[in-house]
This record gives C-alpha cells, structure tokens and sequence, in this order.
C-alpha cells in the first residue's frame, strides 16, 4: 500500500486478520478514495493478487511471527539532496525528466557526478536513473546528486622532485649521447 493514514490502514488490517487472500480481494478490490482512482483496500486488494498471481514472487511476501509491516506516509513531493546549487523538495509533476527536478534545483553543482544520480523510491528501492527518464521519479522519490570524488593534486615538492629527476635523467641521456659519437 503506498501511503494511506494509520488509522485507515490499522482498521483494514483488522479487519483482513484471518480471512483467506481471495476473500479480501474480492470485498476490497475496486474502492475507491473521494476523487482518487484508488484507496488503501484497492491497493491491499491489488498487492495480494499480485502474490497469488506469481507465488514465490516478489510481491509473495512470507510473513513470520512478530514481523511487521510498515507502510510510509504518502508523499506527493520529489526531494532533490546531494550536489546541486540548492537542495529542494517540491511537488511531484507527472511525466516531468530528472532534468526538470534538477534544474528546480538551481542545476548541478560543480562537483556533481551526473552520471551516478539515483532514485530512493518510498519503498526503499534505489535506482541510477538517466537524465530523460521521467518514469523513474515517481511521488515520493528523493533525488540524490553524488559528489566527484576530489582528484589528489601533486604538492609542490612532488612536482619539484618529478621535475628534478626528470632534468638527472636527461643530463644522463644527454652524456651517453655524447659518449657513444
């Protein structure tokens, strides 16, 4: 179920305690939540057709004694964290690419490493995702903008020694020469 109020989602569960899978999703399936095109129950409803659809699945969850479920709070917002000019949530705008959340974002900044941006989804999946991509970010979904690693300069006395013994190397170079005319 993605989202839903605790309340909401502790009533369906017991109610559901108990009753057989096909039980649940034939009193559930098809509710629907004010103007939206789904509810908590239709998701319940949805979730378990798809376990008994494909059992041993991924959706075929094997439940222990003391396990427990925990559903995140929907969120209709898209946060952009990591490199960018201005670390930002904003509302979720269906159909929009990464390049519309990070340019909402004030752009990359100058450490980013465009080519490592992931998704964490709200079920905590993590995802790289490309730069046109928009069925990648969904409701929900943080941005994250990885840093370059910072390149190790050589310090000056590295340079100095390079630079010295590239000039011995020469000078031999340059005596063999002359040795062997």
């Amino acid at each position: 179920v993605m989202g839903g109020c605790s309340g909401n989602l502790q009533g369906i569960s017991a109610l559901v305690k108990g009753m057989k899978a096909q039980e649940a999703i034939e009193r559930l399936k098809g509710i629907r939540c004010g103007f939206k095109s789904t509810s908590c129950p239709d998701q319940l409803a949805r979730g378990l057709e798809k376990a008994l659809a494909e059992p041993g699945g991924q959706y075929d969850l094997v439940l222990r004694e003391g396990d427990h479920l925990v559903v995140p709070q929907y969120s209709s917002t898209v946060k952009v964290s990591g490199e960018v000019s201005y670390p930002i949530s904003m509302n979720y705008k269906k159909g929009e690419s990464l390049g519309y959340y990070i340019k909402r974002a004030g752009g990359y900044g100058n450490r980013a490493k465009k080519k490592g941006v992931y998704a964490i989804y709200m079920n905590g999946a993590v995802e790289k995702i490309s730069k046109r991509s928009s069925k990648d970010i969904q409701p929900g979904t943080e941005i994250v903008v990885p840093t370059k690693q910072k390149s190790k300069r050589m310090t000056t006395g590295e340079v100095m020694a390079i630079a010295s013994g590239s000039a011995s190397l020469a000078s031999v170079v340059v005596a063999l020469i002359s040795i062997l005319k």
